[in-house]
């Protein structure tokens, strides 16, 4: 399937890709749909349950009408998504770990509510490539103490800030929020501040994402199965060009194997 043009309501709609089936080899096959709560055991276990015949929990500390019982997931909202079941399962975990050592378990924490924004008919639904700002040449740095990094231009900042919710840096604008369909990103979430003993910190900055150079002895841009690890890793996500399916960029067909060079720019 692929995503169509948006509807009335703003989503996308999947369209078939044709002539995409293929097989899948694999030991077993498991149906998991049209699960529903066996709501006697629950009952006979004095759990209550909601008017919609889900477990009924308070919305703060996920524990049901059985005191040390906590509940989440689709057994309490019904179907909804994985990010959700395991938003549900930490917050049932801070409840669990109060509750064994006798703390008070709703104190400093609030029920939160995501109200669900519209998203605007003229949103971009493309991805820029991020821009890279204009650096002094190494054969000028040397003359003076002029600045190495120079920064964007005017244009480039108009790209930049163009592009399609590849944040690098979060800086509270809540458009991730505005366009999350499944409300999986919480920016309510309280700051945490952890001491930890170590023996020893490494500080290692300064990385730079390596680009091969045309026509080298891996082929890289000759052959369009030659890819970089970054390129890779952008085909297995969900949001990239193959929708996380691992295919070959010569004919989209599936990978039988792969030759992995490792320490490639490092050691030139």
């Amino acid at each position: 399937m692929e995503l169509g043009e948006p509807d009335s309501s703003g989503r996308r709609k999947p369209i078939k890709i044709q002539d995409s089936e293929h097989d899948v080899l694999c030991d077993y096959v498991i149906f998991a749909i049209g699960q529903e709560i066996d709501s006697k055991i629950v009952e006979e276990s004095n759990i209550n349950l909601s008017k919609s015949g889900f477990i009924d929990v308070d919305p703060i500390t996920l524990q049901t009408s059985k005191e040390g019982v906590f509940a989440g997931g689709d057994a309490v909202t019904g179907p909804a998504s994985a990010v959700e079941a395991i938003g549900a399962g930490h917050r049932a975990a801070v409840s669990i770990d109060r509750y064994l050592n006798k703390e008070d378990l709703k104190e400093g924490r609030e029920e939160t509510q995501t109200k669900k924004a519209e998203i605007p008919k003229d949103a971009p639904r493309f991805q820029l490539p991020r821009e890279c700002s204009n650096l002094l040449p190494a054969d000028e740095r040397i003359k003076s103490f002029a600045e190495v990094d120079q920064g964007y231009t005017k244009e480039q900042v108009v790209r930049e800030a163009q592009r399609f919710l590849n944040c690098a840096g979060c800086c509270e604008c809540l458009q991730c929020v505005l366009y999350c369909s499944l409300d999986a990103i919480d920016h309510n979430m309280k700051e945490t501040t952890e001491t930890i003993d170590v023996g020893a910190v490494i500080i290692s900055p300064g990385f730079e994402e390596y680009t091969p150079p045309k026509a080298d002895s891996y082929g890289y841009r000759v052959y369009p199965n030659v890819l970089t690890s970054i390129e890779f890793e952008r085909m297995l996500s969900a949001s990239g060009p193959y929708k996380g399916h691992i295919k070959r960029v010569s004919d989209g067909k599936p990978l039988n194997n792969i030759a992995w060079l490792h320490c490639i720019g490092a050691r030139d």
